[in-house]
């Protein structure tokens, strides 16, 4: 706690509990829909998993077999990628699960798709208090 009085950049029920994004090409097609908590790189949570994954991927990153972009996209998707409406070669939705996502994310198609979320994730505007409407749509 602080004896100052911070303003609060985003509603931290919000920022937890994710957002949903549609994700679209430049010329409109459509990737899917993933939803995604706010991406605080600067919050106590994502400090510690940071800790955590820079000691399992240490060896890969020393290496250089894993690229700054690796990391960054192992901890979006461990953060604050929470669940996803993607389909499949066969057309069906595909279950969110994380290991789906790392390797969806691991296609360099998907590349863009991560660049729009993760800007998304850490746009504050995105996550803040839910109009009464908008919060019983939800």
């Amino acid at each position: 706690m602080s004896k100052f009085k911070l303003p609060k950049r985003v509603d931290a029920d919000v920022a937890e509990t994710g957002v949903w994004f549609d994700v679209y090409s430049e010329l409109g097609d459509y990737y899917g829909k993933f939803k995604t908590r706010f991406f605080d790189t600067n919050s106590p949570k994502y400090q510690l998993l940071q800790t955590r994954m820079a000691k399992k991927y240490e060896v890969k990153r020393r290496t250089k077999v894993m690229s700054d972009n690796d990391f960054i996209s192992i901890m979006f998707i461990e953060f604050s990628l929470l669940d996803w409406e993607v389909l499949g070669a066969d057309d069906k939705l595909v279950p969110f699960t994380t290991d789906d996502a790392h390797e969806y994310f691991a296609d360099h198609d998907a590349k863009y798709v991560l660049d729009q979320l993760i800007g998304f994730a850490m746009n504050v505007e995105f996550f803040q208090t839910l109009e009464p409407e908008a919060a019983a749509k939800k």
